[in-house]
């Protein structure tokens, strides 16, 4: 059991740097949003707020403390300042029309995306016994015979 909780320096910031780059990927403007956009058939005008901006501003705002939409467009022009890029107007009514064209069916696709991305990145060490473990915060879940069951894990 030892063994498998020490790893290397090198390991261990492998993983560090793996996890760092995905969390990156799904915070970052991704350019994998044109291409679901593109197998869909979605076509849309090349402008400031095209899907891939779209997404990130709304993933962004979603899980931010300050779910405003001022506050979206607020990270975004500080995005583009720090891109060497002009600011966009303060003004929200844009942003939301561009959110409110993305079609349903490409949020589902990202997130099947998303899901199988975290799938890769997960290593079999994660796993309880060989096996699949969900949580869920706030959940009770009973069955019958648990009691024999638990009993049969020590």
């Amino acid at each position: 059991m030892l063994k498998k909780l020490t790893q290397s320096d090198a390991q261990l910031q492998s993983k560090i740097r793996s996890a760092s780059q995905l969390v990156d990927e799904f915070l970052s403007p991704n350019p994998h949003v044109l291409r679901v956009c593109d197998e869909l058939g979605y076509e849309f005008r090349d402008r400031v707020f095209n899907p891939m901006i779209t997404v990130w501003m709304f993933v962004t705002q979603v899980i931010s403390a300050d779910k405003s939409c001022q506050k979206a467009v607020a990270r975004l022009n500080a995005f583009r300042i720090a891109k060497g890029l002009s600011k966009v107007s303060s003004e929200t009514t844009s942003y939301c029309k561009a959110r409110c064209r993305l079609p349903e069916v490409l949020f589902e696709r990202l997130l099947r995306w998303t899901a199988s991305c975290c799938e890769e990145a997960t290593s079999d060490t994660w796993l309880f016994r060989d096996r699949v473990v969900e949580m869920v915060d706030g959940w009770t879940v009973t069955m019958a015979g648990e009691i024999k069951w638990v009993r049969s894990l020590c």
